[in-house]
C-alpha cells in the first residue's frame, strides 16, 4: 500500500454514465508530465453503475497511475460525487476536473509548483 505523503495530488472526476467523456479525461489524467507514482486519479461514479465500474477497471489494468473506482450509490449530482471522491483521497493536494474536461499535459506539474511556490 502507498502512504499518503507519497502522493502529492490526487485528481477527482465524478462522472454520471458519461464513458465517452470520462475516456478523453482519463486519457489526458493518464499522460501528465508528472510521474505516475506522485498521484492518483479518483473517478467518482454519481449513481453507481457496472457499465462505468467495469470502464474504470478496463483503465485500472493498463495505466502506470493508480486509479481507483469510487461508487456513489445514491446519485446526488456532480458535488456529491466530489466529496465522495476527496474523502477517498491520499493525496496532500486534492485537484478536481469533471468528465468532460481534459485537462492540459501539464496541470498537475504546474499546480504543484503554483502551490509550494
Amino acid at each position: 500500500m502507498v502512504e499518503q505523503a507519497n502522493i502529492d495530488v490526487s485528481v477527482v472526476v465524478p462522472t454520471h454514465r458519461r464513458n465517452e467523456l470520462l475516456h478523453r479525461c482519463l486519457e489526458a489524467l493518464v499522460t501528465q508530465d508528472l510521474s505516475p507514482d506522485r498521484y492518483e486519479i479518483l473517478v467518482a461514479d454519481d449513481g453507481a453503475s457496472s457499465d462505468t465500474r467495469s470502464f474504470v477497471q478496463s483503465w485500472q489494468s493498463r495505466a502506470a497511475v493508480r486509479i481507483h473506482y469510487v461508487p456513489v450509490k445514491l446519485r446526488g449530482g456532480p458535488a456529491r460525487a466530489r466529496n465522495a471522491g476527496w474523502r477517498r483521497a491520499r493525496g496532500r493536494i486534492i485537484a478536481f476536473t469533471d468528465d468532460d474536461c481534459i485537462p492540459e499535459r501539464s496541470w498537475l506539474r504546474e499546480a504543484i509548483a503554483a502551490l509550494d511556490s
